[in-house]
């Protein structure tokens, strides 16, 4: 993240259009403006396409120019998390969600004996692990 501050005299006055164009110039900013608003009668706020925002204080003249700069291996972990791969993410999830279901299951006999999750004391964990599962999905059908 990129963060710059500078002082500008810009009046109450001007409007929107003259206030951007001030600002842009100030901090030789070439990213087309996406949206712009006024926080309060002395806060105005720019964003830009590329992710950026520049906010001004009319009242102290103090600019903020704030912009982020996309991190490769975060942008491509939130574009799995938000499913923009649509297909391919979904059979690869459901074949991982299959395999660790297997591994729960056959985790439950491997250890045998005394420590077995099947005994006696330790099969009401087992019984409340799986039906609490099944609740939530059949409250939710």
């Amino acid at each position: 993240m990129e963060r710059s501050e500078r002082i500008i005299e810009v009046s109450e006055l001007l409007n929107d259009d003259e206030i951007n164009q001030i600002l842009l110039s100030s901090f030789a900013i070439k990213t087309p403006i996406k949206a712009n608003y006024w926080e309060s009668e002395t806060h105005y706020k720019l964003f830009f396409d590329g992710g950026g925002t520049l906010a001004i204080n009319l009242k102290s003249g103090k600019a903020v120019f704030e912009s982020i700069r996309p991190r490769r291996v975060f942008k491509e972990f939130n574009r799995l998390h938000l499913n923009e791969a649509k297909n391919n993410w979904i059979i690869f999830s459901d074949m991982y969600a299959g395999l660790l279901l297997f591994l729960s299951i056959s985790g439950l006999f491997m250890v045998k004996g005394k420590y077995s999750a099947l005994g006696w004391r330790k099969s009401w964990l087992v019984i409340t692990g799986g039906v609490i599962p099944l609740v939530y999905i059949f409250m939710l059908a």
